[in-house]
């Protein structure tokens, strides 16, 4: 029957695009770790054929390889399809792999040049995944269009990188996830190593630019990401919309807003990641809404990074995680002259250091008897819960700063408020 290796390869150069392989049968070639068939620079047509019992890769596409391969059968080999540039995926349909060491689409160069669609139909056996050994790269301007029930999976520090825009529009039942590879609870056991889960940092983050604000996410998983403390979802001056999507396992924080960021995220869940959350600017608070966490060691809340209140601004409930109406802010909160900060009922601001707040425009507390505003330390579990998750506390006396208002607040009105375990370094509360 033959033995694996027993011969080289077909080999295609960079002249021989007009080729055309119609039912053809490639079988027990790979000597000295060949591809069976190798492109290089090579355009060429694979349909309705198999390669099946090689020694090495089934097809290998070097260089800038933008084939037609539909129909055909890679089986019994080393890599099914590897060596792909991305945009030779739109030239693959209804292929599919077996018993070989790996049955997907192995991409090795990522960057865009164009607009860009990567269908599921396009993956071996139409499972939907895709391996990145490369960081996605899209450039400003361009379009990268994922749809539901595509799975990417990368190996290493890998990444999404988008400066320009991304268009990835799941399902409930069909989500677009980007995973790592050892992740088996979507696309399967794709490395094929046996049950495994995936770790905590495997790769590294979606990163939204300052030119990515066309970008929708819609039903989107982001799970095991965050090495080197990467968070899920980064943005860097950069106003996406995601809905629906969710960042799980992460090493980093589950959202990280840096600079002046303000997407819109809502219906969004951040589960298990080891740092906080989410990581805002204060008025990015402005665009989020029913969003939830739950298993995240550094805290289920939203952690403020940026304090100072700069045009007019309203904390609602709503805008907090799990509807708690728990925002802490780890920098002092400020409200600049002329300037108006609304807080609806039921929240509650918590410092987990000697900060406060300086209120040099204008504060309005909404609190309500029954849904009192509170301003206290993160260690008050008696508003909010124990939001630092250390057990039960009270806080201490002194925790953090005051409620400063100067002489242009005068239009302030705190109602129904509750200012508790402040006067570090023996200042007022008020």
């Amino acid at each position: 029957s033959g033995a694996p290796g027993t011969w080289s390869q077909l080999l295609f150069g960079a002249a021989s695009d007009a080729s055309v392989l119609d039912h053809v049968a490639v079988r027990y070639a790979g000597s000295f770790g060949a591809a069976a068939i190798d492109l290089d620079f090579a355009n060429i047509q694979i349909q309705a054929s198999s390669v099946r019992f090689c020694a090495a890769d089934g097809i290998s596409l070097r260089s800038n390889s933008f084939p037609t391969i539909s129909g055909c059968d890679i089986t019994n080999c080393s890599l099914a399809l590897t060596n792909v540039p991305i945009h030779a995926i739109s030239g693959f349909s209804n292929n599919t792999a077996s018993a070989n060491t790996s049955n997907y689409v192995r991409i090795t160069t990522a960057t865009l040049s164009a607009n860009l669609v990567i269908p599921a139909t396009a993956a071996l056996n139409a499972t939907g995944v895709y391996v990145m050994a490369n960081t996605i790269t899209v450039p400003a301007g361009l379009v990268f269009t994922v749809p539901s029930g595509v799975i990417v999976k990368f190996v290493g520090n890998s990444s999404v990188s988008i400066l320009g825009t991304l268009s990835a529009q799941g399902q409930a039942a069909a989500p677009v996830v980007f995973t790592s590879i050892s992740d088996d609870v979507h696309g399967g056991d794709t490395n094929q190593n046996g049950a495994s889960s995936g770790g905590a940092g495997s790769w590294g983050q979606l990163y939204f630019g300052p030119l990515s604000d066309a970008s929708t996410l819609n039903h989107v998983r982001v799970r095991y990401a965050g090495s080197f403390g990467a968070a899920a979802f980064d943005f860097d001056s950069a106003n996406a919309n995601i809905t629906n999507s969710a960042a799980e396992f992460c090493a980093g924080p589950g959202m990280n807003l840096r600079s002046v960021s303000l997407p819109t995220v809502a219906n969004c869940a951040f589960t298990n990641c080891t740092h906080a959350a989410i990581a805002v600017p204060i008025h990015a608070l402005s665009g989020l809404a029913q969003n939830t966490a739950s298993g995240n060691p550094s805290g289920n809340h939203i952690q403020v990074t940026t304090g100072t209140v700069v045009s007019n601004l309203t904390l609602p409930v709503a805008a907090s995680l799990n509807a708690t109406g728990v925002f802490v802010l780890t920098t002092s909160l400020t409200i600049s002259n002329g300037v108006t900060l609304t807080i609806n009922a039921g929240v509650t601001i918590k410092f987990p250091g000697t900060n406060g707040v300086t209120v040099n425009g204008t504060l309005l507390c909404q609190g309500t008897a029954s849904a009192p505003i509170a301003f206290t330390t993160y260690a008050d579990d008696a508003f909010g819960g124990d939001t630092n998750q250390n057990g039960p506390s009270t806080g201490t006396p002194g925790s953090w700063g005051q409620l400063y208002f100067g002489q242009n607040s005068d239009a302030s009105v705190v109602g129904y408020t509750h200012v508790r375990f402040a006067g570090s370094f023996g200042i007022p509360a008020l």
